[in-house]
């Protein structure tokens, strides 16, 4: 069953942001419908400036998926900015810094300024804190630490790992088995000082807009970044076309199936819908190894829904594909910002 994707700007907001790092959000002032939906109406009144502008989708599609803590401010932030050049530098600002690197996972082009005012003593924050850039070695450990949580099954389809020793694979079908990150391992990777800065400014963003977020560069190793995938399931979740939201029970997800990319063959191997039309799957944890962080999973459910309900996800496919063919997107970060927003 395909995810719905309802309108932007349908929800209410109920909540305050006050911190970036801790696990739980000290809450205010609870905003008022009215407040909501003078951020939506704010965003109706804004101007594009030509059709290839997608500010008011992607905004109002931000305010619409975006977890409680997030959506709050982002609101806030929006009700009151008057200027409309602004309003045009969050959006790049957000499609640089999140929407864009999540699709890549890979060299992405530089990032945008950020219009928040307290914007630079949170990222230098944040910069000291990121003083080594993780190691592909670890993802050696990593995958076979959560290879035994996972029971050397796909999480998902429970494939079992076709390269497993006899003793470890389950009864079945068998596949090749990935190491998938939730937030991507290349928001953690940086060579020099303008990297280091870009990746502070991608954490600083992201935090703001999801503060139950508590891992960071550093840790993006962690198995709570971590989920044992069949590789189709994998490229299917780097893309966006598969998700998990968290339902009310511990470690129970709805499996969400977005746009047009996602492998129908695998909907046999997925859990079957419930008597609702929801394919739902738990998580057993099979060792000491932590299971995925409900929080990230939530993160990935939201942007998801947000790539595909403002149209940005196969936009930002194709472009990222088409730099990639014609060596565009230059391996160091370096292709213009200009050249790719433009063609979004």
């Amino acid at each position: 069953m395909e995810a719905d994707i309802v309108e932007p700007c349908n929800e209410g907001l109920v909540g305050r942001v006050s911190s970036f790092f801790s696990n739980e959000s000290s809450l205010s002032t609870v905003p008022s419908d009215f407040e909501t939906r003078a951020a939506c109406d704010r965003i109706a009144s804004y101007h594009p400036r030509d059709s290839n502008d997608n500010t008011q989708k992607v905004l109002s599609s931000f305010i619409q998926y975006l977890p409680v803590e997030g959506r709050c401010l982002l609101s806030q932030f929006i009700v009151e900015t008057s200027d409309d050049g602004t309003l045009f530098d969050l959006y790049n600002h957000l499609l640089t810094t999140i929407l864009v690197p999540m699709k890549a996972r890979g060299p992405t082009p530089g990032i945008t300024p950020s219009p928040f005012s307290n914007n630079e003593a949170i990222k230098q924050e944040i910069a000291a804190l990121i003083t080594e850039s993780p190691s592909r070695i670890e993802q050696r450990k990593l995958k076979a630490m959560c290879l035994e949580r996972d029971n050397f099954q796909c999480m998902l389809t429970g494939f079992s790992d076709a390269l497993a020793d006899d003793d470890k694979k389950r009864e079945g079908m068998t596949g090749d088995l990935e190491l998938a990150h939730i937030l991507p391992f290349s928001i953690s990777q940086w060579k020099n000082t303008k990297e280091h800065h870009e990746i502070a400014q991608i954490w600083t963003t992201l935090k703001r807009c999801f503060p139950q977020i508590s891992l960071g560069p550093s840790d993006i190793n962690r198995p709570i970044n971590a989920m044992t995938l069949f590789e189709s399931v994998h490229s299917a979740f780097g893309r966006c076309a598969i998700a998990l939201e968290p339902t009310e029970v511990d470690n129970e997800y709805q499996i969400l199936i977005l746009g047009k990319t996602f492998p129908t063959f695998l909907n046999y191997f997925l859990p079957k819908p419930n008597d609702h039309g929801h394919r739902l799957i738990k998580f057993t944890q099979h060792s000491d190894v932590e299971l995925p962080s409900r929080s990230l999973l939530l993160m990935h459910a939201s942007l998801a829904k947000i790539l595909h309900a403002s149209g940005m996800s196969e936009r930002i496919d194709k472009v990222l594909q088409d730099r990639e063919d014609i060596g565009c997107l230059a391996t160091d970060g370096s292709t213009r910002v200009d050249e790719l927003l433009f063609a979004f």
